[in-house]
């Protein structure tokens, strides 16, 4: 998300952009006016309650940022237990939990001044720009990635089907020659 305000907000310091599972501010408020992405997009709410979330979160050393790491994978074994025990040690530090939640809290502080700033005419994208998407995403549906031209004027977008949130996790070869196949156009 901070690629996409970044490239709208700065367009003279963007020269090309690459998005994983992160849909377009102007596509995200799209898609929320649905009943199916406000299902998919129950925890941005969840987390507007005080002090439950950094409990449930940060309860037996952070257990739960494992789970749900590997509940949003589709390959489920890129999350072995070393690998969620680092980004659990990481959520365990002091005020970790809480710095991460503070983004999806004020989005509903600011909500006025997202409107105004994504509304179509002002989240526009002149750059050349890869979104790479896993299409199993628990989190955020696959509609996000339709109708983006309306904001983007040159994008290329590249599903991943047998993927989740986590592409670059999941598959990492895959969205790495992507990157690679795009930085190396003219």
């Amino acid at each position: 998300m901070l690629a996409w305000a970044f490239a709208i907000n700065y367009p003279e310091m963007t020269e090309r952009l690459i998005v994983m599972n992160a849909p377009h501010p102007a596509s995200m408020m799209r898609e929320l006016r649905t009943p199916k992405q406000l299902c998919k997009s129950w925890y941005i709410f969840a987390f507007q309650i005080p002090w439950l979330p950094e409990y449930i979160l940060g309860r037996n050393h952070a257990n739960e940022i494992g789970r749900i790491l590997r509940g949003a994978a589709v390959q489920k074994s890129v999350f072995q237990g070393e690998v969620t025990a680092k980004y659990q040690q990481a959520m365990s530090k002091p005020g970790a939990i809480k710095a991460s939640l503070s983004y999806y809290r004020q989005l509903f502080r600011r909500l006025p001044l997202l409107l105004l700033t994504y509304r179509s005419d002002k989240a526009h994208i002149s750059v050349p720009t890869l979104l790479i998407w896993g299409e199993q995403d628990i989190a955020l549906g696959i509609e996000l990635t339709t109708g983006l031209e309306r904001w983007v004027d040159d994008i290329e977008i590249k599903r991943i089907p047998d993927s989740g949130h986590w592409v670059q996790q999941e598959k990492p070869e895959m969205v790495n020659q992507y990157i690679l196949d795009f930085l190396q156009r003219q």
